[in-house]
């Protein structure tokens, strides 16, 4: 097996998988490399190996953060991860954040929610872009896509955080 979670597990190499699609190669990969089929110790130590990579994989590609990491990596473009934001989306970002903290502070439970669907579509708009940018191989356009998909599972996590909710458009549960 390969240390890229894609191969570990057989699936193809795509941004756009979804958790079902993770769970099921996993199952398959990790039935076929159960311990308990092995009669030789040697042979059970490497199938328990195996079966721990396919779970690291699982976890890498159930989020998509991560699983978009290892497609800019394989692009060459893992580097750009690491590219400041432009001022404009820093601007903007820091506007939102000062308003999700600002209806905290005063418990605004509308404002709070409104914020919420604000940062989904927010979130929806750079997992669009993330998608056909890493589908056309365009590893600098789906850097920054991805930095701005980071900075928005950032604001929800802070909103989840303040109002116990998920869930607004766009989002997608994270490992």
């Amino acid at each position: 097996m390969a240390d890229d979670p894609f191969v570990v597990l057989g699936l193809e190499r795509r941004f756009d998988v979804s958790p079902a699609q993770v769970s099921a190669a996993h199952l398959r990969t990790v039935s076929r490399l159960h311990p308990d089929r092995a009669q030789d110790p040697v042979e059970r130590a490497r199938l328990t190996q195996l079966a721990a990579q396919a779970g690291a994989a699982k976890q890498v590609l159930s989020d998509e953060l991560s699983r978009a990491e290892v497609l800019l990596e394989h692009l060459g473009a893992r580097s750009f991860l690491q590219a400041p934001p432009p001022p404009q989306f820093l601007m903007e970002t820091m506007e939102v954040r000062e308003a999700i903290e600002e209806a905290v502070a005063v418990g605004d439970a509308g404002r709070l929610a409104a914020l919420r669907d604000a940062v989904g579509t927010l979130a929806a708009d750079a997992r669009a872009s993330l998608s056909t940018a890493l589908s056309h191989g365009d590893g600098p356009a789906g850097a920054a896509a991805w930095v701005r998909l980071r900075y928005t599972a950032r604001m929800r996590d802070r909103l989840q955080d303040a109002t116990g909710t998920s869930g607004g458009p766009g989002y997608t549960s994270r490992s």
